[in-house]
């Protein structure tokens, strides 16, 4: 991870896993060994958000400047962000949203259920600095 410049073009764009079993394996081997299904969607409730990777070389078709970026996890499957009160899913996203403000992002995207629990994104963009957009999902029609 290395700093970002005042004029660089970065973004962040949140996950989550959908396969938690398959998907903390990934990321941590011995954990999605030895822990149950279960057991994981319990502890993700005290897990942090998690750095899944940086995004370089994409260059924007409209201006020609490099943009880059990180994925991050909310490390929530669309289960347990139904079964939670949504002011604790809130805390989560807008934690991860931090966590990309901190990494220099100038934008933040909400992918996949990240973008519909709740009420579509607006309060975890009230709670942030950097500007997000919400998609996926749902049928933006």
């Amino acid at each position: 991870m290395t700093p970002t410049s005042p004029a660089e073009d970065t973004f962040a764009f949140i996950i989550h896993p959908i396969d938690i079993k398959r998907d903390v394996q990934r990321k941590y081997p011995f954990l999605g060994r030895v822990l149950s299904e279960g057991q994981i969607n319990f502890f993700s409730r005290f897990w942090p958000p998690v750095y899944i990777s940086e995004v370089t070389g994409i260059t924007s078709a409209s201006t020609g400047r490099t943009v880059r970026g990180w994925l991050l996890s909310v490390p929530y499957t669309p289960p347990t962000m139904i079964s939670l009160p949504p002011e604790e899913v809130y805390r989560k996203i807008v934690s991860t949203g931090l966590k990309a403000e901190g990494l220099g992002a100038k934008i933040l995207g909400l992918g996949a259920f990240t973008s519909v629990v709740g009420d579509g994104g607006i309060t975890v963009a009230q709670r942030l600095k950097l500007p997000s957009a919400a998609r996926g999902g749902r049928d933006d029609g």
